[in-house]
């Protein structure tokens, strides 16, 4: 009965489904007898929650009073394609037993026939309180039926579509069971799936050894998702058999309508192609950046003794070439230094001299060395970091690199006469240095893609201030090794803020 009866409205129909899966307990078996689904009512009558059941076979309820001819008996009915209905006694989870009444319905699909059972249970307990009429079973089974017909249908096109996937899939419970896994997941890390589905994952321990090159890594991501279950966790790992590769392991809760955490689904993604490269780039980027700085060495210091006068006195006209020459030298002696920092920070090169620092010394300096520039601009400059401010365990060289670069931006970006400002202040154990201009501010799209390398704003004020589009992506990767954050609000045409925070005590020291 798949249609809705034409005496009821769709509201009372659903009404009568729901309240079918709240009386009944629901068991649905594939056709080796393997527990796929159950509801909530069923681990009401049994004790078994549904990750303690499903990947179990159905004689997990077996109890021993029924003999072997009885099951067989009902074996035979339903894997011919007949209802079989009567009363078992069987065993809860706690050991106690209880009497129930049982109909098993076999389904049939068009791939195959038999392709699930589905069991409708009932505590004779129940039935006695209930008073269920004969008339009423019917009225289950009819409902049910259909009901889970559908829900097969969307669980068969939601396995084909993970078995399509490149990336490895598992769905992991909240007591670490693997409850599925996908053929990549399988091929990925030689392991027949039907052999670990409902085993939990330390089970197979000896296996990730093998598997990975540090396997107690899998072991903390899987744990620090158990500590927070509604975060999304990120990590690199790498395996060396059956086949060298690097994964990126991505994981995100899952959750059931009514919001109840069930477990984490887990990605492993193969970047090993992409890894290499990157480090090819990484390579070219910093053979050639390194190739650039003997000869810009060469025209820098000609250029600046002929201005000195080394070479005989210059005409007015000759002096402004030079300084150009100068100048762009300078600029690209910039691009190339920036270049050989991202290399370094790609390739993991650069190591943080941890000491305590005053950063209003920090911010002290930066503004020396940009002043020249923002007084030839004609900004108000206003400094309110205060030395009584709590000294930071930092690596002063990268920390004024930071500062450096926002304070630079900042100036590139504000108009004559705009407002340039620096204040630090502490909370909660950490502390914030705030950079703030009246410049030329940017749209929310913009902010989004902002710390992304070689990132440029299409607005024409910031094209013609020129920059490699690299500084806000090594000043973002230098506070994050200190285990800090950038933020950056900003409004176009009024300014943006951008906040430095910094945990006073470093948790690398």
């Amino acid at each position: 009965m798949t249609n809705l009866p034409s005496a009821l409205r769709k509201e009372e129909w659903e009404k009568i489904r729901a309240s079918v899966l709240e009386i009944n307990g629901v068991l649905v078996a594939d056709s080796n007898g393997i527990i796929i689904w159950v509801n909530d009512t069923f681990t009401r009558i049994t004790g078994y929650s549904p990750e303690e059941a499903i990947g179990k076979k159905t004689n997990l309820l077996k109890s021993g009073y029924h003999d072997s001819e009885f099951y067989k008996d009902i074996w035979d009915t339903i894997t011919s394609g007949v209802v079989w209905s009567g009363v078992l006694i069987n065993r809860k989870k706690d050991g106690t037993f209880y009497t129930e009444l049982m109909s098993i319905i076999p389904v049939k699909t068009e791939e195959s026939n038999n392709a699930y059972y589905i069991a409708m249970k009932e505590d004779m307990k129940d039935i006695h309180n209930w008073k269920v009429s004969e008339k009423q079973q019917t009225t289950v089974l009819d409902g049910v039926v259909p009901l889970m017909t559908e829900l097969e249908e969307a669980r068969c096109t939601t396995d084909a579509m993970l078995d399509a996937t490149s990336e490895a899939v598992m769905l992991l419970s909240v007591n670490d069971k693997m409850l599925w896994l996908n053929r990549a997941f399988g091929r990925f890390f030689s392991l027949v799936a039907q052999d670990a589905i409902g085993q939990p994952f330390h089970n197979f321990n000896s296996h990730w050894d093998k598997v990975f090159e540090d396997s107690s890594k899998i072991m903390n991501i899987i744990n620090s998702v158990k500590e927070n279950q509604i975060s999304e966790h990120r990590e690199t790992v790498n395996q060396i058999w059956p086949q060298k590769r690097e994964l990126d392991v991505y994981s995100a809760p899952v959750e059931n309508v009514r919001k109840e955490y069930l477990g984490h689904l887990f990605v492993f993604r193969d970047v090993t192609r992409e890894r290499e490269l990157e480090r090819m780039k990484s390579e070219f980027v910093s053979l050639v950046s390194h190739e650039f700085r003997t000869p810009l060495t060469s025209i820098r210091g000609y250029t600046e003794m002929m201005l000195e006068g080394d070479a005989g006195e210059l005409t007015n006209e000759q002096t402004d070439f030079l300084k150009t020459i100068l100048r762009n030298a300078d600029n690209l002696a910039e691009i190339v230094n920036r270049l050989l920092v991202v290399s370094r920070l790609e390739a993991g090169a650069i190591k943080l001299d941890l000491r305590k620092l005053k950063i209003h010394e920090i911010v002290d300096n930066a503004v020396e060395l940009l002043r020249p520039q923002i007084d030839a601009k004609k900004l108000k400059l206003k400094v309110t970091v205060h030395p009584s401010l709590p000294a930071v365990e930092a690596d002063s060289q990268w920390i004024n690199q930071v500062i450096i670069n926002l304070l630079s931006n900042a100036y590139k970006y504000t108009p004559s006469g705009g407002i340039i400002s620096i204040s630090g202040e502490e909370k909660d154990g950490f502390l914030y240095i705030k950079v703030t201009d009246s410049g030329i501010g940017m749209s929310t799209d913009e902010q989004e893609k902002l710390f992304t390398k070689f990132f440029r704003a299409e607005n024409p004020e910031t094209i013609k201030a020129g920059g490699t589009g690299l500084g806000l992506w090594i000043s973002r990767s230098l506070v994050e090794m200190h285990g800090g954050k950038i933020l950056v609000t900003s409004i176009p045409g009024k300014g943006s803020a951008f906040t430095i925070k910094l945990p006073i005590k470093s948790k690398f020291s």
